[in-house]
């Protein structure tokens, strides 16, 4: 499920868009009217992908021809490290142990924990010299909020933001900004 959030970014300039952990759904697509996806489900131009397992960056790289794979805990914290739950189930590692393990879905995976490097929105935006973005997909397990708090939204403006799953707390976040 994704809730999909439209705000009031502009449309002038190149498109961009930052994908935390995977690609722009066809609905976020269409609703942008960004083109259609390649033959893998994706569009790679101006598509940065943010993830704080570097295992992802050699698939980024393969999936998705031109776009860039930044190693980043995304968090509200300033640049250092942070703890993160690599989990025995790669695509449920998070921040949030609960989450890593699976006992938020009702199971019990490994986990080991990992210091990774980690930076908010802001600084790694504006390392990558991006002004604003198109669109921002989350699929951050559960760590939405904080990656949100270290995303100045008044300034970088994204015109559409999608996110996995309904929270209140992201909604209530996103609704103080503008978004509906």
């Amino acid at each position: 499920m994704e809730a999909l959030y439209l705000g009031g970014g502009g449309k002038n300039g190149p498109r961009v868009g930052a994908d935390l952990e995977n690609g722009p759904s066809v609905v976020a697509r269409e609703r942008l009217g960004l083109p259609a996806a390649d033959s893998l489900g994706v569009v790679s131009a101006g598509i940065y992908g943010i993830d704080a397992l570097d295992d992802y960056a050699a698939q980024w790289e393969e999936k998705r021809p031109g776009a860039k794979f930044l190693n980043y805990l995304v968090s509200d914290q300033p640049s250092g490290t942070g703890e993160f739950y690599r989990s025995q189930n790669l695509g449920l590692s998070s921040a949030s142990k609960e989450r890593a393990d699976g006992r938020h879905f009702g199971g019990s995976l490994k986990v080991e924990k990992i210091e990774v490097p980690a930076a908010t929105l802001n600084e790694i935006l504006d390392v990558a010299g991006i002004s604003r973005i198109d669109l921002l997909s989350l699929d951050i397990e559960g760590h939405e909020i904080a990656a949100l708090r270290g995303l100045d939204l008044a300034r970088f403006q994204p015109e559409l933001i999608v996110s996995e799953g309904i929270r209140p707390d992201v909604e209530e976040l996103l609704a103080r900004h503008g978004y509906e």
